[in-house]
């Protein structure tokens, strides 16, 4: 249960990921992005830019062993290359490979430390490690960095509420909540809060918040 609470973390972390990052070209049409992309690698096949978009591009139609491929390419060109190590990062868990993740995400934010997102990816693959106090200092970093990143958020307060933690469970939802409004909506679906459901504050505000 616990393996597949998780691994849907990490589908709606991929979604919102895919959400944010979307590519910009002709006709903003998925498969002719791909093609476009595509031609430019193959002109020029040490590109880091057009493998970096292609990826995207991929990622964004759902071929994630084809965006895996590419964001390895940029890596292994250009090894400092932050988004690129993060992306692949987040493919690589959406795969289910956490363990080969982890390292592409420590690089993306050691080279980039103030990447807000890399952060909250790298929280999530500790978090399928099994080590909760590593993930939830990375989403904590994340927030930080970006009080915005709603999933970030969402994160700690499924931690917290795990934990029993029904107020700070509540504080992080709240945060998750102004960013995104559709954490709430998750928030109900997910076992993970069924511990905190007790706590009246607590199901007061994610059942009765849309009327307030």
């Amino acid at each position: 249960m616990v393996d597949g609470i998780i691994y849907l973390l990490v589908a709606i972390a991929v979604a919102c990921l895919v959400g944010v990052w979307r590519v910009t070209h002709p006709g903003n049409e998925p498969r002719r992005a791909v093609d476009h992309y595509a031609a430019l690698v193959r002109r020029n096949p040490r590109d880091t830019g057009a493998r970096y978009d292609l990826g995207l591009a991929l990622m964004r139609r759902g071929a994630i062993s084809e965006a895996i491929h590419e964001f390895r390419m940029v890596t292994e060109i250009e090894p400092k290359h932050a988004p690129a190590h993060h992306r692949l990062g987040v493919c690589l868990m959406s795969v289910g490979n956490a363990a080969a993740a982890l390292p592409h995400l420590e690089r993306a934010t050691a080279l980039s430390p103030i990447y807000a997102e890399a952060h909250a990816s790298l929280g999530a693959a500790h978090e399928l490690r099994g080590d909760r106090m590593a993930a939830r200092a990375s989403y904590q970093r994340a927030t930080g960095l970006d009080p915005k990143l709603a999933i970030a958020h969402f994160n700690l307060a499924r931690l917290y509420a795990q934990e029993g933690n029904a107020a700070k469970s509540l504080s992080a939802l709240q945060d998750a909540a102004r960013a995104d409004t559709s954490m709430l909506e998750e928030a109900k679906c997910s076992p993970d809060f069924d511990a905190v459901l007790g706590d009246r504050t607590f199901s007061s505000y994610l059942y009765g918040a849309e009327a307030a």
